[in-house]
């Protein structure tokens, strides 16, 4: 850990933290926005890294570096109180971005050192952890009449400088504890140099609590009783019998944002913009913890809608062409790629099951509802079904897996078995398929499975290092994502819809023309143009005929395309002519990349893998910082079909031929770029790849100095012909000083 924290500095964190700001957002005392530095980074970035290399190492700050301006932005329309205003700290971007590179460094392993208890700022945990920890709390207050020691719930209204806070603490209702409780408040106090605010703030008690003990603490603290400690971060804690009711408040918020949009003039890009960003992100939070009832969901729904057809102005009604699951379709399909909430709703609550599956030992019990469960557990386990059809194992030692019953297989369309179950086997785990050095044993696989089930398992790679994991099907990284959840649950219903002629949508979204012509183009494919004869069809007649000529009828085509005086409207239907009649112009060209040689002292390893019908291959050519010819090796990848495990696979092999062959320094390229990702990323990673990964990472930890890196095919060329010629027995093995045939003239660089 220590290791990590100390070792120096490099341009390709500085470059992350810098490209991980916005764009735009607002610059400090310098008058400099990050885009600056992002655009001119070929220019800049090297001054800038040494500058923030310099002032890291030296510990010092040049003169007004961190100089700040503040800005008070105001929390409700008419702030009253400097309580009201909540300061925005606007710095340099440099010294953000040193800022940045050092949290990054943090960022690993503050997990480690930080209680599990705290959920804020930590990677991989979520504020509504706290919400639900509440909850449940609330829940068993409520429920629990038996014993003689009761419990209780503080919740503190906190002062820190101009903002406040909320905190839960829950004890015992005896005078010791409450007597520790507010002695620790105390000292808390006067150290940090926060107030308590007991006036806000109040205590919940289990039902069994006396009224002479609830007295006493309500007393001793200075604070109220209630039952219902009211909302906490946001949310409510306690809920009872009409859902509908207590989550009407969503429904407030968002028609008070869409009431202030209808005061606006905006168009249907705009709106569109207004609605993905703003008015479907503002029940994210509360639909992340809570099952939001249908009624609630149908009637965001409805609401959206509404201002999407809407007038100019949203004074008029206007004709509603589409129905919401329409529009919610995905752009690539003919739709706006609008959110379906209730299938939303559950996306979300699916990774909270994602997360008891990967932490078993959580304090919550990942098994069933139990005995009258509470509001909040009933909505995680709505997600169960969903997280059924996603998740997969991921073989380790193999020791924690079924083979029958479970899916497991490195096969991305079907993780199960199809060979029939043995009943006498129905408890046997995968370990018991390998042999003693940890592969697969052949003669028991023939034994027990059919010839396809055969290829597959041997397809599947094993780490005897690692514990069996959950994995998320369809994911790179194996991580569920509310992405792929939500894209589960609304396959089907999401199909392309058959009476629509018009079929690139792809294309027409990425015309390089402004928003509002793109939503005209949308609206004109889909046929819901507001002209004469689509108007008919809605029951609206306003006449018939073209009112600009003569023609006996007014359509989309007619009106863009064949009238007489739109004619004369050259731009609009050349760029709809030349875009979907000519794809190709304006392509880009595509310049080749050759390989460039090492630095002194390096050597590069090119690797690329390669598949067959039977299998894969793979390839790897080491050279030296004048580009000649050190060593190569290719081989074959056992029943390997998947290409991007068998990139992984290919890396693997090459540093293990590169660590018993004894070099350091070494700089691996290949020309797969998610392996690179993998590789260089801190992330978690539960898919095949990612154990395979870390045995990547282990290799490169005993050999020392590895740098792995992205290149085009182009530049890895070498490789890819050697990878390539394993398809032949007779092109296998290792050369040193000399290279095979198949690659000695493509030595030259």
């Amino acid at each position: 850990m220590n290791f990590q924290l100390l070792a120096p500095f490099t341009i390709e964190e500085v470059k992350a933290a810098l490209f991980d700001m916005a764009p735009k957002k607002a610059p400090g005392p310098d008058g400099m926005s990050p885009s600056f530095y992002q655009n001119f980074w070929p220019i800049v970035g090297h001054d800038l890294y040494m500058f923030v290399l310099h002032c890291l190492n030296t510990c010092s700050f040049s003169d007004g570096l961190n100089t700040t301006n503040i800005v008070l932005v105001p929390k409700k329309k008419v702030p009253e109180k400097v309580s009201d205003l909540r300061p925005i700290a606007l710095c340099n971007v440099v010294y953000k971005v040193m800022a940045k590179v050092l949290a990054n460094r943090m960022k690993g392993i503050l997990d480690t050192i930080i209680s599990p208890t705290q959920s804020a700022f930590v990677p991989n945990r979520l504020l509504s952890d706290n919400v639900i920890v509440a909850g449940e709390v609330g829940h068993y207050l409520r429920r629990k009449c038996n014993w003689s020691v009761g419990w209780a719930a503080l919740k503190l209204d906190m002062a820190k400088a101009y903002d406040r806070m909320e905190c839960l603490l829950f004890f015992k209702d005896t005078q010791q504890q409450v007597q520790k409780i507010k002695n620790c408040l105390e000292e808390y106090c006067a150290a940090s140099g926060q107030a308590v605010n007991y006036d806000k703030s109040n205590v919940m008690f289990s039902t069994n609590t006396p009224t002479d003990m609830r007295s006493f603490v309500a007393d001793c603290m200075g604070v109220q009783v209630t039952e219902d400690l009211g909302k906490y971060l946001g949310l409510p804690s306690v809920l009872g019998r009409n859902k509908t009711a207590i989550f009407r408040f969503i429904e407030q918020r968002i028609r008070e944002r869409i009431g202030a949009w209808q005061q606006k003039l905006i168009s249907k890009a705009g709106r569109e913009v207004l609605i993905k960003s703003i008015a479907q992100a503002l029940p994210i939070f509360t639909m992340s913890v809570f099952l939001l009832p249908g009624r609630v969901c149908d009637t965001i729904e409805k609401t959206l809608n509404r201002y999407w057809w809407s007038g100019s102005e949203g004074r008029q009604k206007g004709i509603h062409w589409l129905s919401w699951s329409r529009l919610s379709v995905p752009k690539k399909w003919g739709g706006l790629g609008f959110k379906k909430i209730d299938e939303f709703n559950i996306a979300l609550l699916v990774k909270q099951g994602w997360r008891l599956l990967l932490n078993p030992n959580s304090l919550l019990n990942p098994n069933s509802l139990g005995n009258n469960p509470s509001y909040i557990w009933r909505s995680i386990l709505a997600g169960q079904p969903v997280l059924k059809l996603g998740v997969a194992r991921t073989i380790g030692d193999g020791k924690d897996t079924r083979v029958w019953g479970w899916p497991w297989l490195a096969d991305s369309t079907n993780p199960m078995l199809q060979t029939p179950r043995f009943d006498m086997l129905n408890d046997a785990t995968v370990s018991g398929l390998l042999d003693e050095q940890g592969n697969w044993d052949e003669e028991i696989l023939h034994d027990l499975f059919e010839t396809v089930d055969i290829r597959r398992i041997l397809a599947t790679p094993v780490s005897l290092q690692f514990k069996d994991t959950w994995r998320w099907v369809g994911d790179l990284r194996g991580m569920y994502s509310v992405k792929n959840g939500y894209q589960l649950l609304t396959s089907q219903s999401m199909a392309v819809e058959l009476n629509v002629a018009f079929s690139a949508w792809d294309r027409l979204w990425k015309l390089p023309v402004p928003p509002q012509v793109k939503n005209l183009l949308w609206r004109c494919a889909r046929n819901i143009v507001p002209v004469r004869e689509v108007l008919k069809q809605k029951h609206v007649y306003i006449g018939g005929g073209c009112p600009l000529c003569a023609n006996a009828v007014e359509t989309v085509e007619h009106l863009f395309c064949m009238c007489e005086v739109a004619s004369q409207i050259q731009s609009l239907q050349l760029n709809w002519m030349e875009s979907f009649l000519n794809p190709n112009v304006n392509e880009p060209v595509n310049i080749p990349i050759v390989w460039f040689p090492p630095p002194q002292g390096f050597l590069k390893c090119n690797v690329d893998a390669a598949i067959f019908d039977d299998g894969a291959g793979y390839g790897a050519v080491l050279r030296d910082h004048q580009g000649r010819f050190v060593a190569a090796r290719c081989d074959r990848l056992t029943s390997v079909r998947d290409p991007f495990l068998a990139e992984a696979l290919a890396v693997k092999e090459a540093l293990s031929w590169i660590k018993e062959a004894g070099h350091i320094n070494i700089i691996v390229e290949t020309d797969c770029l998610n392996f690179c990702l993998a590789f260089n990323s801190r992330t978690l990673d539960c898919s095949y790849v990612g154990f395979i990964v870390k045995q990547c990472l282990s290799l490169a930890n005993d050999i020392g100095n590895i740098l792995v890196r992205h290149v085009k095919r182009s530049a890895n060329h070498v490789a890819h012909v050697l990878a390539r010629a394993t398809g032949s027995s007779s092109v296998l093995g290792s050369w040193v000083s000399n290279p095979p045939d198949c690659i000695a003239e493509l030595m030259s660089y």
